[in-house]
């Protein structure tokens, strides 16, 4: 999953303004700098992306958390709590978060707030949740939010549109943008990278040169990926059959069952290898569930 983690943030920084004006849903504002996590004073993951942004005459902390599965080990709501514990002691900036879910099947259960009270004492925590999946992929290209374009297919499409058409005008919608030759194959591969989130490579590949005729490292990388994909996925129905199986013969099937989704969910054939060497390992079935959710967030 870091590819994806690695997009999305090269991609805010690069267009900052329309992450912002996108999450914070506003027009008006002026970012004043991105801020880098990993400086020593920003105890963040590094997904996060961070702007220090003036809204009406008062500084925020645009908080930008990208995440492509749901939150398993720690709950969504308890992790951002955490970052805006830390970054409001680090930074003294009130703090403005969101939550962008890239899986169509993420976030569903994401409440958007932390909160408890004992007796006088309370704490609560909101932040925005936005699931792609339920956002206009149209309204995007109409407003030219092109930092976010490579997002698109990833949106609702125009009702009674094809999925693979609305994958053709995602790509024919690049051409708006003005960049040259070079930054243009760079962010098609982005725009490829995200859409394999949902879309066969091969499908990519063939609507980018359909549609583009572009033969470029875009075509190269998304011929290798597409490769890549058919051979793995025999050894990865393999390897999930293996790891299934062990699972039952150790505890029971009803907990190879119980575990099936979580595994289902690892694309990562080197990762579903690390859960049939830790499947050995582990005495109990709740050890090996902690290290599945530990790989799915990674």
């Amino acid at each position: 999953m870091a590819e994806f983690d690695i997009v999305s943030k090269h991609l805010f920084k690069e267009y900052t303004d329309d992450f912002v004006r996108f999450t914070l849903n506003r027009r008006r504002f002026r970012v004043l700098e991105v801020i880098d996590t990993e400086l020593p004073t920003v105890e963040s993951r590094h997904t996060d992306v961070l702007a220090r942004v003036q809204i009406g005459g008062r500084e925020v902390l645009a908080h930008t958390e990208f995440q492509v599965g749901d939150s398993t080990t720690i709950p969504m709501p308890r992790r951002i709590a955490g970052y805006t514990g830390r970054l409001v002691e680090s930074l003294g900036i009130p703090v403005c978060s969101t939550v962008i879910y890239l899986r169509p099947t993420a976030g569903r259960s994401d409440p958007g707030r932390y909160s408890y009270r004992r007796g006088e004492f309370r704490f609560n925590v909101s932040y925005r949740v936005i699931r792609l999946i339920e956002m206009s992929g149209e309204e995007v290209i109409q407003q030219k939010l092109w930092g976010l374009l490579p997002f698109a297919p990833l949106m609702q499409p125009p009702q009674g549109m094809s999925a693979e058409s609305w994958l053709r005008q995602c790509v024919q919608a690049t051409d708006e943008v003005s960049l040259d030759n070079i930054s243009k194959a760079n962010f098609l591969t982005d725009l490829a990278i995200l859409s394999g989130l949902v879309y066969n490579y091969e499908t990519i590949l063939n609507i980018i040169s359909e549609e583009l005729m572009y033969e470029s490292v875009v075509a190269q990388k998304l011929a290798e990926r597409a490769t890549q994909q058919g051979l793995q996925q025999g050894h990865w129905e393999e390897q999930l059959f293996s790891v299934h199986h062990f699972i039952s013969r150790k505890f029971s099937q009803r907990d190879a069952d119980g575990i099936k989704s979580s595994l289902e969910s690892i694309q990562d054939l080197g990762m579903l290898r690390q859960v049939f060497d830790k499947a050995i390992d582990v005495q109990t079935i709740d050890e090996l569930q902690k290290t599945v959710d530990m790989l799915i967030e990674s």
